[in-house]
């Protein structure tokens, strides 16, 4: 039944995946998200067979964003949906060796379909991996833009996915704010019913230094309600370089578990295909009972490059972590590499 439930959605979102190529035919425009002129078309064989899934164009609208949320939206931060209205389908193919001989690879989907009826304002979406706030998981990359799993983590075992609706509650100079509802699916019979609130605004305390907050409120039915604040500091040295501060807290109420993250990161932007981040990340935790205390030292490299146009990615990023289980003595050493694949309807925002 599991399995079943898996092929399931599984095929639903590679049917989304035919209607966004097929829509897509003839339309061969593409956006350059760090740059402003249009990608070019080189007419090599390559992009002719890719052409078949070419809807990659993304239409920015009158939105104004900063050097650090194009960044983000470079990197297919989930979060950015916050500040992007229309269909989108992402689909990840990520792979981290160890060096003890382990391998993680667990193949992602999730597509987001805009409802154009609703003034652009209801979206239904559907995932691979459940919706929450608390999952024992990692993100797929330490450089993303939110501190806990929120849907980038790689899907357990026993979870089929999440399905659901998202509600453009507020979106007018820099303040966004969507209402997530849904299910999340052990099996086609167990549900986990959750709804999220999630806000965000963003301030230019200068003209090189950009203030980005962001909470969500989420109850799950398993699990109860949680609070997650995250507040970002974008520093825009010069141009081609972005130094991110970003501090967050995940309190689960019900559970009384408490986490505190810190991570500092460095985007240097090479060129219009590709974006280094070399990051370090401090994690803290009452996991272990008794008062909060220092739990994980992270640190890496995240070099992502843009394969074709503006939906084929590739992500390598090697990895040094320590955690207090082995006292901080002890360094597991990974490395990454991703292919990632993003879709964007032409919708406005």
């Amino acid at each position: 039944m599991q399995q079943q439930a898996h092929n399931i959605i599984n095929f639903t979102l590679l049917c989304w995946l035919a209607i966004f190529s097929t829509n897509a035919i003839g339309n061969t425009d593409t956006y350059c998200v760090l740059c402003d002129d249009p990608a070019s078309d080189g007419g090599s064989f390559l992009e002719g067979s890719l052409g078949i899934l070419e809807d990659t164009q993304r239409t920015f609208g009158e939105y104004i964003y900063s050097a650090g949320e194009r960044i983000d939206l470079f990197f297919g931060d989930d979060n950015e949906d916050l500040i992007h209205r229309g269909s989108q389908l992402k689909v990840r193919f990520p792979v981290r060796f160890y060096e003890n001989g382990d391998i993680d690879t667990n193949i992602q989907f999730s597509a987001q379909l805009d409802l154009p009826r609703t003034n652009h304002r209801w979206k239904l979406f559907m995932a691979s991996y459940q919706q929450s706030m608390d999952d024992s998981n990692e993100n797929i990359s330490t450089t993303r833009g939110s501190t806990v799993a929120t849907g980038r983590a790689a899907s357990v075992e026993n979870d089929v996915g999440s399905i659901g609706l998202f509600y453009d509650l507020l979106s007018q100079n820099n303040i966004t704010g969507k209402l997530d509802f849904g299910v999340n699916l052990s099996s086609l019979t167990v549900l986990d019913p959750f709804v999220r609130l999630k806000g965000r605004h963003s301030t230019k305390l200068f003209s090189q230094l950009v203030s980005q907050q962001t909470q969500r409120l989420f109850w799950e039915g398993r699990k109860g309600v949680s609070w997650d604040l995250q507040q970002v500091f974008d520093y825009d040295l010069n141009g081609s370089t972005l130094l991110r501060s970003q501090t967050s807290g995940l309190w689960w109420i019900g559970g009384e578990y408490l986490e505190l993250n810190q991570k500092l990161i460095a985007f240097n932007t090479v060129n219009s295909d590709r974006v280094v981040a070399y990051y370090a990340y401090w994690q803290w935790d009452d996991s272990l009972g008794g008062p909060i205390r220092q739990t994980e030292i992270t640190t890496g490299i995240n070099v992502r490059e843009r394969l074709h146009k503006d939906w084929l990615f590739i992500e390598v990023e090697p990895r040094l972590k320590l955690r207090v289980e082995d006292n901080f003595k002890k360094v597991e050493a990974s490395i990454l590499i991703m292919l990632e694949m993003m879709f964007y309807s032409d919708s406005q925002r």
